[in-house]
């Protein structure tokens, strides 16, 4: 196809108005992936595990055989293959095959096929059940065992099903396993033991576990084992597990390669086990890894219930009392019965501080009272009965009186005596340190001693030490020696020994005025919580970081009933408050959750964020009286995001809304989008796009697939026939977009004066997308080689001409002005608009395509007005 493009006219004029130009974006939605990416996109299927109690027997092609046992008495009863991959078996059919497969009742076999999958081997001598792939067989079945495999399938006997999941050879595999590999992979086990105040948690590197012969990224998932809620524990034995509406005792949280196990306080019972499952998905292939956990027996001291800061009131008419020795539990702690031969029997001893080192204390080590301007505190602590090993305090009482507005803190220690004896050795007096002697001897910290026999103690005479009325009740026949040095034995045995252990908790008790706002003792937002409802809630409730969702509560009515209206605070005053609220973490603001508060209704909406993280929400009453309340904190949960963003920054925001100007005789841009910033550090680039869910060492770069289609670029002369996906030309310019890792770049090369809109699409491993649009202008300026203004307006002849399929028109400006350039073709009709617009001072120049055009002859006068 040829054109013939003649100059009809170039004249100074006034400029005619200015065409509305609208383009159209067409949806992104159909975006087709092809090779080995759809495979890393796809959704898991059937091979998705559901539930957490559920887990199938994995097999990996090439992997050797798997031996699954079952209850002595099974026969193999039938088989089902999940012949539509959806994991879902209800709605498969047995067939004649799979019914009685070993031929039990008739010819028995110990040998049969499922189908094309799986050579499934029967050892009806130990009740073993032998399972061998096919080579790049994949796909899932179940097999049923059964009392009788002869018996009648019907929906009372359908035998007990265990599930087979056939992976290929290319699947991700476990590491370290040595021998047959499905054999070693269905036994590997990492075991963990988590105990409070000890080992609360674990983190794991998952790079050290699992590799991929694809060499693509992994995905990682971890899910928890449930136990039954309410039930008991007891050494060795864990409450039974179920499927759902149970208790998580710890949580599995994964950020990138790394993951978190950690203990769930308040649900966790000592000697409960449960299983976590940790799956590395490459596309709809994985490799399972499984952790044991067992809550162990804490072996030191810990806070048992954390005592709450209290608000009392100047004129309250009660003193508060509260127990100490309810904070802590000891788990080393014996009966007193036990306490002469065990070693490590003791009570714990407690000490108690308040604020302010210059406090005086009035009366003795076991009762004292402080007396400040806004309270007084007595502490009351009782001593263990004074025998051998009786060490410690059996009760801690601390009693509050208010006197005036102010507060303090109280620090309360719980300690326990420690190991009296490292060892079993026999008893070895203290020695006092003689420098004198060859070698120097050193000080001994304490002593040890048993009786070899029975590890017991005893009264008896010891190198040299006289018998102890005060263990054994005789008369006290002593020498004043005798009597100094049995002191100072009983003050060694009363002494704490090695590896005794503390541990501490803090609270603040504050006294305000009569008429301060203070928090309904009943009425506490402990959680987050909805509009229906004031009692906690679980981490299901928690707020998703890109739901759009947020969360309203009325803290005049916490329950949204109207006829009984819980309110969060006290109001003495009755003439109303005004409340306010903060979101910190360890006592610092963090933007979690922007925080709005309409009269007593407070709304909480969640912060786009990657990674999840809980904060305490603080909210405040002031009355009119201006006196503002003790905080009332509850803890709000904001889940990571699940979907990929645009950076949401002011700069990028800024950028994106401005856009790009070039130069028609400038040098190519080039934006790196994954370093906008272009910084050095890699922790310092800022992204045009971040995916929440990306791991470090993804092989896409933030673990987003980048694309610019054809469509995505909206201008008015769009060269289709040259252009490609990630390569687009327009009059004015080429878009080039390189999604390659690690820093994908967008490059757009000046051509002509024009604009377009370019839309960069990116896509996560779920296929989920989010796209970024910004327009870019290419302005004509004065080349380097024309420092010289033309005096007069010039318009060259268009070259080449004919052209086929494109054609390139010069002209010149003396000064800025308004353009406008218009195709038309010989019969007078409008054929496309070139420029119509501000233009600088300069030599410049247009290109024009004729692709979408029949053969012909074209003209193209112009207008220019300063």
């Amino acid at each position: 196809m040829t054109f013939l493009l003649q100059k009809f006219n170039a004249i100074n004029r006034t400029r005619t108005p200015v065409r509305a130009r609208n383009g159209l974006r067409s949806s992104a939605g159909s975006i087709a992936f092809t090779g080995r990416f759809a495979a890393c996109l796809l959704l898991a299927g059937f091979l998705g595990v559901g539930s957490a109690m559920a887990q199938p027997k994995v097999l990996r092609s090439g992997g050797g055989d798997l031996d699954v046992s079952f209850a002595s008495g099974q026969q193999v009863h039938h088989y089902l293959i999940d012949t539509d991959g959806d994991g879902d078996y209800s709605d498969e059919k047995l067939t004649a095959a799979g019914t009685n497969p070993t031929g039990q009742g008739g010819t028995v076999v110990n040998t049969f096929l499922v189908g094309g999958l799986a050579l499934v081997t029967v050892n009806t001598t130990d009740n073993q059940l032998e399972v061998s792939p096919i080579p790049n067989a994949t796909g899932g079945f179940k097999i049923a065992m059964a009392a009788d495999a002869t018996a009648e399938i019907s929906d009372t006997n359908v035998g007990t099903p265990t599930e087979f999941v056939l992976l290929s050879r290319f699947a991700p595999m476990l590491k370290g396993i040595k021998g047959d590999y499905n054999q070693g992979a269905d036994s590997d086990m990492e075991a963990l033991t988590l105990t409070q105040r000890d080992a609360e948690s674990k983190e794991y590197n998952l790079l050290e576990w699992f590799d991929d012969p694809n060499d693509v990224f992994l995905t990682y998932e971890a899910k928890v084992d449930l136990l039954m809620k309410g039930g008991t524990s007891t050494a060795g034995a864990s409450r039974a597990k179920v499927d759902k509406d149970g208790d998580a005792i710890v949580s599995a949280t994964i950020s990138g390669n790394k993951l978190t196990v950690a203990r769930v306080n308040m649900k966790a019972m000592e000697h409960d086990q449960t299983d976590i499952w940790v799956f590395a998905r490459d596309g709809s292939e994985y490799a399972r890894k499984r952790i044991a956990v067992t809550i162990g027996e804490p072996a030191n001291p810990y806070v048992k219930t954390a005592e709450s800061d209290k608000v009392l009131r100047e004129n309250a008419a009660d003193d508060t009392t509260i127990d100490l020795a309810a904070i802590f539990a000891d788990p080393m702690l014996v009966a007193a019965a036990d306490a002469v031969t065990n070693m490590d029997a003791s009570a714990l001893t407690y000490s108690v501080k308040i604020s302010g080192s210059n406090v005086p204390k009035v009366g003795d080590d076991n009762d004292f009272t402080w007396v400040i301007p806004a309270m007084t505190a007595r502490v009351q602590l009782t001593d263990v009965v004074a025998t051998e090993g009786g060490v410690g305090h059996t009760g801690a009482m601390l009693t509050i009186r208010p006197r005036a507005p102010g507060a303090a803190t109280f620090t309360v220690t719980a300690t326990d005596r420690g190991l009296r004896c490292a060892t079993t050795e026999v008893y070895v007096p203290p020695v006092e340190a003689d420098a004198t002697a060859d070698p120097p001897v050193k000080a001994a910290a304490g002593f040890c001693y048993t009786h070899e026999a029975d590890g017991s103690r005893s009264s008896e005479d010891r190198d040299g030490f006289g018998a102890d009325p005060t263990l054994t009740g005789a008369a006290d026949t002593r020498t004043d020696d005798q009597k100094a040095a049995d002191a100072k034995e009983v003050a060694s045995r009363k002494a704490l020994y090695h590896g005794a252990k503390s541990i501490t908790d803090v609270f603040t008790v504050t006294v305000v005025t009569k008429t301060t706002p203070v928090q309904h003792d009943k009425n506490s937002v402990t959680n987050l919580t909805d509009t229906s409802k004031s009692t906690k809630t679980t981490s299901d409730d928690a707020l998703v970081a890109d739901s759009g969702e947020s969360v309203t509560i009325n803290l005049e009515d916490l329950n949204g009933d109207e006829k009984d209206a819980p309110a969060l605070f006290v109001d003495p005053t009755g003439d109303g408050l005004t409340y306010a609220a903060t979101a910190k973490q360890d006592g610092k603001k963090m933007d979690v959750v922007d925080i709005s508060i309409d009269g007593s209704m407070l709304t909480l909406t969640p912060i786009w964020r990657s990674g999840t993280v809980t904060v305490d929400v603080s909210v405040t009453a002031t009355n009119t009286l201006d006196e503002t309340s003790v905080p009332s904190t509850f803890k709000v949960t904001v889940k990571t995001a699940t979907l990929p963003v645009v950076n949401q920054l002011p700069a990028i925001q800024g950028i994106l809304a401005q856009g790009f100007s070039l130069n028609t005789g400038g040098e190519p841009l080039v934006l790196q989008l994954m370093n906008l910033n272009n910084a050095k550090e890699a922790k310092d680039a800022i992204p045009l796009f971040i995916d929440p869910n990306a791991a470090s060492g993804d092989a896409l770069p933030g673990g987003l697939l980048l694309k610019m289609q054809i469509k995505d670029v909206v201008a008015d002369h769009r060269y289709d026939h040259l252009s490609k996906e990630n390569d687009v030309y327009t009059s004015a310019m080429r878009i080039t977009l390189n999604p390659a890792a690690p820093n994908p770049t967008l490059t757009i090369r000046p051509l002509g004066a024009n604009s377009a809109m370019v839309t960069v699409w990116a896509i996560d491993r779920e296929r989920h997308m989010v796209s970024a649009t910004a327009t870019v202008t290419v302005v004509s300026g004065v080349s380097a080689e024309d420092a010289e203004l033309p005096t007069e307006v010039e318009l060259s002849q268009n070259y080449p001409n004919p052209f086929n399929p494109q054609t390139t028109i010069d002209y010149a400006l003396p000064q800025a002005g308004d353009v406008s350039l218009v195709v038309y073709d010989m019969l007078g009709r409008e054929v496309d608009v070139l420029l119509d617009g501000p233009q600088a001072a300069g030599r410049h120049t247009v290109r024009f395509g004729g692709d979408d055009l029949s053969s012909g002859s074209f003209v193209w006068p112009t207008s220019y007005g300063e």
